[in-house]
């Protein structure tokens, strides 16, 4: 969760229910047999195709193949990311706008422009149905989002990539290539959740759509994110939790000191310096008793309780007694926790599944979890097994296939999972990659690299 407008809580150990959940989305090859293109409403189940876009299943026109391709509909599309369509009948042309990026593509036309630059493409543009179907990967990585294909579920995801650039005190929204996503800029900006971004202007934070329309008019000192539907939002020191359209749906939170993001639907409140939780209607349903607590992840949440650390489960009953130092919320069924100075992963039953054997160890991130082993950093899979030694004493999370390293110097630079250095250490601060850049600096001015380490744009809070 993040809260613009106030300082963030310190990194210990409360930090986690603060702490943005990052969603990797691991971009595919799309291949898929072929098989023969109709637009028809009498499709078969099995053959349905589901498109997500930014994590919103799409309700309008399925995907559908043709020659192993994906298409989709070009207006649907445009309208779910905030981009503009254009059509030209006389010259069937297709104009994609999003921000500074502009790609023009022409019925049965395997040609391209983007940004005025000629592209090929493996699928030509279809009319059908009164309407226009484009190549769904290319028109998503044109305008630079991630795509991925989950076959089980017959799921087509699309994640715009956008991150934020700040300069002369003003905040903007870049996309993966350095350009303009949305025109103009605020005083302040938090990364889009759930379709909708906070943004700070004159003094007060509201939301906007991913088109830079205003959603939610700036009348609040700070917000949160929004998580599962709602958003709390902070006016004349009172906590309230509203809606998409800016309706308050909980307003009994004023009672507490602070209220968070739902999670698992129900939410962490403080009280008299204890926390509790709420559920939907804000009634509070497991009593402010814990010294410290986090967001509920899988079913379960870290309490603390007479300084150790231990789970709960949604009736307050106690499901792991608290016997740790420290513990991280469940993950994929695996939960970070540190026992007599040691770091180990736990299953939901409390029984450790990788021992508690290392020195140092994080969180799994990129399918692989970091861990410090006689000094040196190695990252480990989810049965324990050692997948990758390194000769670094310091080395980050993996996040799209890289990792920050720091050498002998004290500087910094990526790794990639086979240890080979594929930025050098040129850096006096680093940090993840996300949504395909990294912000990194030498000085005062953080700037955004790509993966091969070039450099894209101005980074956040220069």
């Amino acid at each position: 969760m993040n809260l613009i407008g106030e300082e963030n809580l310190n990194m210990k150990p409360k930090s986690s229910r603060k702490s943005k959940l990052i969603k990797l989305t691991l971009t595919a090859f799309l291949s898929f047999q072929a098989i023969g293109f109709g637009i028809v409403a009498s499709a078969s189940a099995e053959s349905v195709i589901s498109l997500s876009i930014n994590g919103v299943t799409q309700q309008g026109n399925a995907p559908v193949l043709k020659n192993g391709n994906i298409l989709i509909s070009v207006n649907e599309f445009a309208a779910s990311i905030g981009a503009t369509v254009e059509w030209d009948a006389t010259a069937k042309k297709i104009t994609l706008t999003q921000g500074a990026r502009v790609i023009v593509l022409t019925i049965d036309s395997k040609s391209a422009l983007i940004n005025g630059k000629k592209a090929a493409l493996t699928q030509a543009p279809l009319w059908s149905s009164d309407q226009a179907w484009v190549p769904a990967r290319f028109v998503s990585e044109a305008l630079g989002s991630a795509i991925s294909w989950d076959a089980a579920t017959k799921t087509l995801s699309v994640q715009t990539q956008w991150n934020i650039s700040s300069q002369n005190g003003k905040a903007s929204f870049i996309n993966r290539f350095g350009e303009a996503a949305i025109a103009g800029s605020f005083e302040e900006a938090s990364e889009f959740q759930e379709g909708l971004a906070a943004v700070k202007s004159n003094g007060k934070f509201g939301f906007i759509d991913p088109s830079g329309k205003v959603i939610i008019e700036a009348k609040y000192d700070s917000v949160y994110d929004f998580n599962e539907g709602a958003a709390l939002a902070v006016q004349g020191g009172k906590y309230e939790y509203i809606d998409k359209k800016g309706s308050s749906v909980i307003q009994s939170v004023y009672q507490y000191q602070e209220a968070f993001d739902f999670s698992d639907d129900v939410a962490l409140i403080i009280s008299d310096d204890k926390f509790g939780y709420i559920d939907r209607t804000g009634k509070l349903i497991i009593p402010a008793t814990f010294e410290d607590a986090f967001d509920f992840s899988e079913g379960l949440a870290v309490v603390q309780v007479d300084g150790a650390y231990g789970f709960i489960d949604k009736t307050g009953a106690v499901v792991i007694k608290p016997e740790f130092q420290a513990a991280s919320p469940f993950v994929n069924g695996l939960s970070l926790v540190q026992v007599d100075g040691s770091f180990g992963f736990i299953n939901p039953k409390g029984e450790f599944v990788i021992p508690a054997d290392y020195e140092e160890a994080f969180p799994f991130s990129d399918g692989l979890a970091a861990v410090k082993m006689d000094g040196l950093t190695a990252y480990i899979d989810q049965t324990g097994k050692v997948i990758l030694q390194t000769e670094y004493e310091n080395a980050g999370d993996f996040s799209e296939g890289l990792a920050t390293y720091e050498d002998e110097n004290g500087n910094y630079g990526y790794i990639n999972k086979k240890a080979e250095v594929v930025i050098e250490a040129n850096y006096l601060e680093a940090d993840k990659f996300h949504n395909g850049l990294a912000p990194v600096s030498n000085g005062e001015v953080k700037i955004y690299i790509d993966q091969t380490g070039t450099f894209i744009a101005i980074g956040p809070n220069a």
